[in-house]
């Protein structure tokens, strides 16, 4: 600084890490899962998928997933992470309905 000149600092922030949350919203029945894990990897969703048909929504018959084109949105996620007769009986219960990457207005 000198005498005349105006203060300057550096405005950014300094990122202290990242972190990862996976949220599913069942907007019928008012049900919410959160789980935070440290990175965003296939396993990281296929292992989440898991978690929602075995624990959080076991009963339904099937789940119907609106994600958007994330790559790691797909079934390859869970065909990478589980063996082939886990995978199966997963991707039995799982429908994937994607956003769509562009919109245009009329």
């Amino acid at each position: 600084m000198k005498p005349g000149s105006p203060e300057k600092y550096d405005y950014e922030y300094k990122r202290n890490g990242t972190t990862n949350i996976f949220v599913a919203v069942d907007f019928k029945d008012g049900k919410r899962d959160i789980t935070v894990t440290d990175r965003r990897t296939r396993k990281d969703f296929g292992k989440y998928i898991k978690h929602l048909i075995d624990d959080v929504f076991h009963g339904a018959e099937k789940l119907r997933f609106l994600v958007d084109n994330l790559n790691i949105h797909s079934i390859k996620s869970i065909t990478e992470t589980f063996n082939e007769e886990e995978a199966e009986r997963l991707l039995s219960k799982i429908e994937f309905n994607y956003t769509p990457k562009t919109c245009k207005l009329a």
